[in-house]
């Protein structure tokens, strides 16, 4: 071999990397590769959020909360409820809750059960006790109830721990009312009874500003109590007829019109303010409250992945919530159908929340029964004014009602009958089938069953051991 070919092999050797390196940085390309495609991906997600909130700002439904610096006119102003009802709500204590539900089941079981002669004496004096306790917050309400309620605050915006908290404090303003009036009727103070049942299902328009799906169980007991006592007020005392027109003149405002929806609105507020640090920051600016709230709930993505995914997920959402409220939109019982077609089905891990279709028809079993509540008032005016039953729901339009209540599950008309025994208003209820008015199929634990509300001309009592709680 000769010099020069020597010096030429020296000066050009064959380099290759080892297998291990090539690997390394195979991979190390492959991942600037992913990071890549994931913040293109993020981008694009992010593009498509600003078209949906600018959508659903063009569409003029609501993007953010009234701002809660809108509560302190009403707060300091002496002739709106709102200070009343913040007074009321602040000065108890959720431990009462438990308590006060107790012993409400207990009371209301011996006044269904018993003659008023035969109701335990501890009982009577348990009942006297809490409305003594409890009485500078049931003044304060009662105060409230005559008063015009502008904008009252929930105070959604400082988190759903303190949120919750005053829905479970309003629970307790409606079990304390409920309470009251059922020892009325027990006392047999009809007009009393009755004015405190009016406090009791006006304390449901605090809900009317943020209604959040959490606060549907606050507004179902709220006018789920107050139908009971009702019906109970009806079969054991003779209120007057200004206190029945009182009556029916609250329970008209129980529920907004479009509550569904409203309640689908609010939700969807709710998630855009937890979801916020995905939006684009010129995009939250635009469209979102100026000044984000201190929410404990807010997304906090630790990298580009995992925004990626919750953009993905909050894109969906919002694609999938716009087609329930466009469905919710709609009139019943066609709306549960609707929404039973477009609501997207849950991951396993989502399982334990209600669907939109079970919170429909929750909201609908409400609506029943606060219509029906409607139809015994109008009945017991009817009743006072004629000294007779009406033959047909239809004789009560015009000076008793202004339109015969259609049921939520068929559109057809709510359903009465009477007997020699007394009179009841009902709804088919979730299967939409008429099972006669008969309640026997919820009494033996069956899923389905009619939605009835009936008055007794003489109470069916019992024992007084069963009544026993």
């Amino acid at each position: 071999m000769s010099e020069n070919e020597n010096i030429g092999q020296s000066e050009n050797p064959k380099k290759t990397l080892p297998l291990w390196r090539r690997i390394l940085v195979a991979l190390v390309l492959l991942a600037m590769l992913l990071l890549a495609g994931s913040m293109l991906a993020s981008f694009w997600m992010g593009r498509q959020l600003g078209r949906q909130i600018a959508a659903i700002s063009q569409a003029g439904e609501p993007l953010t909360f009234p701002d809660p610096k809108t509560d302190q006119p009403a707060l300091t102003d002496p002739n709106d409820a709102a200070r009343l009802y913040r007074e009321a709500l602040m000065s108890i204590s959720s431990a009462h809750l438990q308590q006060l539900t107790n012993f409400n089941l207990a009371y209301r079981s011996q006044i269904i059960s018993l003659p008023p002669d035969q109701i335990a004496q501890p009982v009577r004096e348990q009942a006297a006790k809490f409305e003594e306790i409890l009485q500078p917050v049931l003044e304060k309400i009662d105060q409230a109830a005559s008063m015009d309620l502008g904008h009252f605050d929930l105070e959604i915006t400082k988190g759903l721990k303190i949120f919750m908290d005053r829905l479970t404090r309003a629970n307790i303003c409606s079990l304390m009312m409920s309470l009251r009036t059922l020892d009325h009727i027990a006392h047999n103070q009809a007009d009393a009874a009755a004015d405190s049942a009016v406090g009791m299902l006006k304390l449901v328009r605090i809900l009317d500003d943020q209604p959040l799906v959490n606060t549907l169980p606050t507004r179902i007991q709220g006018a789920g109590l107050a139908s009971e006592d009702i019906r109970l007020l009806l079969e054991r005392t003779e209120p007057s007829p200004a206190a029945l027109i009182k009556l029916q003149q609250a329970l008209e405002k129980v529920h907004p019109e479009n509550l569904l929806v409203k309640m689908l609105l609010a939700e969807r507020v709710y998630q855009l303010e937890v979801a916020r640090n995905l939006i684009p920051s010129n995009i939250a600016e635009q469209y979102l409250s100026a000044t984000p709230a201190p929410l404990p709930e807010r997304l906090k993505p630790r990298s580009s992945w995992t925004r990626l995914r919750l953009r993905r997920n909050t894109v969906n959402y919002l694609h999938a919530m716009a087609q329930m409220i466009a469905a919710a939109g709609g009139s019943w019982p066609g709306l549960i159908d609707h929404i039973k077609a477009v609501e997207p089905a849950k991951e396993q891990s989502e399982q334990k929340g209600k669907t939109v279709v079970e919170i429909a028809q929750i909201i609908g079993e409400t609506v029943a029964r606060v219509r029906a509540t409607g139809c015994l008032l109008a009945i017991a005016r009817y009743r006072c004014d004629h000294q007779k039953l009406p033959a047909a729901l239809e004789e009560l339009v015009g000076d008793y009602l202004a339109a015969v209540p259609a049921d939520p599950f068929t559109g057809a008309a709510l359903i009465y009958k009477q007997d020699e025994k007394g009179f009841q208003v009902y709804s088919v209820g979730r299967d939409r089938k008429d099972d006669g008015g008969s309640f026997a199929a919820a009494q033996a634990g069956a899923p389905v069953a009619d939605l009835v509300l009936r008055v007794n001309f003489t109470p069916p009592f019992a024992s007084p051991e069963a009544a026993t709680p």
